[in-house]
């Protein structure tokens, strides 16, 4: 075997220390891929298989390694697919394969990144929603409700009952919030095999973490401030 095939079999096979389940882990269902998507003899770059990657990269901050801008939704593989996974692959598992396995370190980073520190500066050294232990559910309270009805806000354009934003409530209206989230993200209840908006987990914090930090990216859309007239008006 050279070196090459060698680096293959090692580099994106599962691995004990990430989440061992697939359909159960934190009530989740991962989304996976029937065969080898990449570059080299192994790959099939089967259509649903190039979608289902695509949608997984795209979930992912560009603090992450994710791309920027967001990979085109196409079922075909390409230059620009081959150079996200290098960079994923080589960041997260020291590793140029080029090569996503079924069931592979690859598919566990991209399905449970919620391992990795949320980067957007909303969320991020929240104890609340860096812990992946903690679930909110329906007449939950606290700060950390309050940046997830914000991340809405600016996202998705919801706006959530007044009463539910003042106490950082978890209430009627946040929780039909969350649900569309988790559909239009294709979250999913394992126990179900269903959307449940009555409670978000932390893989739904990884989902808008990535959108907030691409959102926090953007250039400021306000007018710079005229910094002289400022300071002159405020000295009068």
């Amino acid at each position: 075997m050279n070196n090459s095939a060698l680096l293959l079999e090692k580099g994106d096979t599962p691995c004990a220390e990430l989440p061992p389940g697939k359909s159960d882990w934190q009530g989740l269902i991962a989304l996976e891929i029937e065969a080898p998507v990449g570059t080299g003899p192994r790959a099939r770059n089967l259509p649903q298989d190039v979608l289902t990657v695509r949608d997984l990269f795209n979930r992912v901050s560009p603090a992450r390694s994710g791309p920027l801008p967001l990979l085109k939704m196409t079922d075909r593989f390409d230059e620009e697919l081959l150079e996200a996974i290098y960079r994923f692959q080589g960041r997260w598992l020291r590793y140029y394969g080029g090569l996503i396995q079924p069931g592979g370190r690859t598919m566990d980073l991209l399905n449970f990144g919620d391992q990795l520190p949320l980067v957007s500066k909303l969320f991020r050294r929240d104890p609340v929603l860096e812990s992946i232990l903690v679930e909110s559910r329906f007449g939950d309270f606290g700060r950390h409700i309050g940046k997830v009805q914000t991340a809405l806000f600016i996202l998705e354009g919801v706006s959530v009952d007044s009463k539910e934003l003042g106490m950082e409530e978890y209430g009627p209206s946040t929780v039909d919030a969350i649900l569309a989230y988790k559909r239009k993200h294709r979250i999913l209840s394992a126990a179900s095999h269903s959307e449940e908006g009555e409670y978000f987990s932390r893989f739904t914090v990884v989902a808008l973490d990535a959108e907030m930090a691409r959102y926090e990216l953007l250039p400021d859309p306000r007018p710079a401030r005229n910094t002289f007239a400022w300071t002159t008006s405020r000295g009068r």
